[in-house]
């Protein structure tokens, strides 16, 4: 190919990247979109369309690192240290108090920032491995799009009838690029920087330059102030490259010093992370909380409908590549990076299912060398030759596989817009509601205690800056207790004598009383005489609690 052929083909590609990009930012932004747009008066759309108790954690973060550079558990009733901090929510909450901006336009931001890089990037270390650019736009577009088998279970769903089978398998985020990009940013976010460190440990070893494992040790120390759990990853798949690079290669003095480097700069973050979780109860507490999601790697024998035809086609090209041990140092990386993080994912912690951000790079990288070197040639002896010898074979070879791959981020995308039709919890708010957290955020402070149903509980930290007593399935300390004690509370039978010294153990300073508190119970706020109120709409009224006043009012 000439000098000038391939100049027109690197600014034709150049402007496709740009314009999918755009598409992307703009496709992923409609779900929020439509939220605004389609809200009815009485109701507010609260900015977010899946994963409402994680987005409004983050929202939490980002309203207490606008104030402090530490900070402590505003989702739970109990005090607890502020010895929290965590890079990508403190610029973000930063932002925002430097602007003036609400949260939610700041985190909305972030997103598109986070779509606007992640895409570019998706394409740039395809381009890295791939052999030719076939396999380079497969392996995009696979990173980018693809998704599981999940939209059979949906299928057999309808079709049979009853519950989802096996919902793990349809909904998990962490490999699945799109719905990150849509949902939840921070997961692409996380997977940028671990690309960027792999791709950058890699050019240690391939150039011989000691400055690229210290840019590799650099990112990770971003990354380990973001999501301290993946250097894990990282570390894994790094020792056991540089391992077999100086067994085979005889590079022992470069592998020691390469992952020395990147050790040794990274992990500040990771030390930190496990120093709270030790040396402070609650945060410990915090942790020990993430089983209360239930949320697992699935077994081994779901990961093909987890990860669907692409995981398939990536163990076919990584059984089938001659030799197991290539010398080609990317070939080589991209199959220590695929079987690692394959073990990863099923490390014993209780947040094992995050490992699995990431893993879609090389599972797409190896399943687009399948799909031209093995599945394009075995179907080439299959069909007619006037198909196979068309310049637009390897195009329709991957637009059918694509097709294949598609459906389940169909089926997620539309269904956002009808779960978001329903314009009901948690992802809108009586506008009575919101204006009682407004009252909240114009007169509390942060040491105050609201007590509330959970479906606005979760909203209270991002909001007003108020503890609330019940917000979050791991932040929330003693979660099972307290949604039994937030049960009974709105109920009119429970002892008032117990709904007294409930007040009074958790220091609680203001009670809610909305549609969801309304719907907990038949209890009557009004009458209680420790309960005064502070702010009143028809759907929403606040009550401060006097416990001493009116203890004293009943012995006078």
């Amino acid at each position: 190919m000439s000098d000038g052929k391939a100049s027109r083909n690197g600014r034709r590609e150049k402007l496709w990247l740009l314009v999918i990009t755009l598409l992307m930012v703009v496709i992923t932004s409609l779900p929020y979109v439509y939220g605004y747009h389609s809200s009815p008066p009485d109701k507010q759309f609260m900015s977010i369309i899946l994963g409402t108790p994680d987005t409004t954690q983050y929202f939490s973060w980002m309203r207490s690192f606008g104030r402090d550079i530490l900070i402590n558990n505003q989702m739970t009733a109990e005090p607890t240290e502020s010895v929290f901090f965590n890079l990508l929510w403190w610029l973000l909450g930063q932002l925002s108090a430097a602007t003036g901006w609400e949260l939610a336009a700041v985190y909305q931001l972030f997103r598109l920032v986070t779509v606007a890089t992640f895409v570019p990037l998706v394409y740039w270390v395809c381009s890295l491995f791939a052999k030719d650019a076939r396999q380079r736009w497969a392996a995009f577009w696979i990173t980018l799009l693809g998704a599981g088998l999940g939209w059979v279970l949906v299928v057999a769903k309808y079709v049979a009838g009853g519950d989802l089978l096996w919902p793990f398998d349809l909904y998990t985020v962490e490999p699945n690029s799109f719905l990150s990009l849509m949902a939840f940013p921070h997961f692409g976010n996380a997977a940028t920087f671990i690309v960027i460190t792999f791709v950058l440990f890699l050019a240690a070893f391939e150039r011989r330059r000691v400055g690229y494992a210290i840019g590799a040790g650099l990112v990770g120390l971003i990354l380990g102030l973001i999501h301290a759990y993946d250097l894990l990853l990282i570390y894994a798949v790094v020792g056991l490259y540089a391992l077999i690079v100086a067994w085979r290669d005889k590079r022992w003095r470069e592998a020691i010093v390469y992952t020395g480097i990147v050790g040794l700069i990274s992990s500040p973050g990771a030390f930190y992370s496990f120093y709270i979780t030790q040396a402070f109860p609650t945060w410990r507490d915090v942790l020990a909380q993430f089983v209360n999601a239930g949320a697992w790697t699935p077994l081994p024998y779901h990961l093909p409908i987890l990860l669907g035809l692409p995981f398939i086609l990536a163990l076919v090209a990584f059984f089938r590549q001659r030799p197991f041990l290539p010398h080609n140092q990317r070939d080589l990386f991209l199959k220590v990076w695929f079987i690692v993080h394959g073990f990863i994912i099923y490390l014993p912690v209780n947040y094992q299912i995050h490992y699995l951000n990431g893993w879609q790079f090389p599972i797409a990288i190896l399943a687009s060398q399948a799909l031209f070197e093995r599945i394009g040639p075995w179907l080439s002896r299959k069909l007619p030759e006037r198909l196979t010898r068309s310049p637009r074979y390897p195009v329709a070879l991957l637009a059918v596989f694509l097709a294949v791959i598609l459906p389940t981020n169909v089926y997620l995308f539309a269904w956002r817009f009808y779960d978001l039709s329903r314009h009901s919890y948690p992802y809108y708010l009586h506008r009575d509601e919101v204006a009682a957290l407004g009252w909240l955020d114009q007169n509390g402070t942060p040491d105050d205690v609201v007590f509330s149903a959970v479906e606005v509980g979760q909203y209270i930290p991002g909001l007003t800056s108020n503890r609330a007593f019940l917000a979050h399935w791991a932040m929330t300390l003693d979660l099972y207790n307290k949604q039994k004690y937030v049960q009974s509370f709105y109920s009119d039978t429970w002892p008032d004598a117990d709904r007294r010294n409930l007040l009074a153990t958790y220091q609680v300073k203001y009670v809610l009383w909305g549609q969801q508190e309304r719907a907990l119970g038949r209890l009557d706020p009004k009458a209680l005489p420790y309960l005064v109120e502070v702010f009143s709409a028809p759907e929403a009224q606040l009550y401060r609690v006097d416990l001493k006043s009116s203890q004293s009012a009943s012995q006078d």
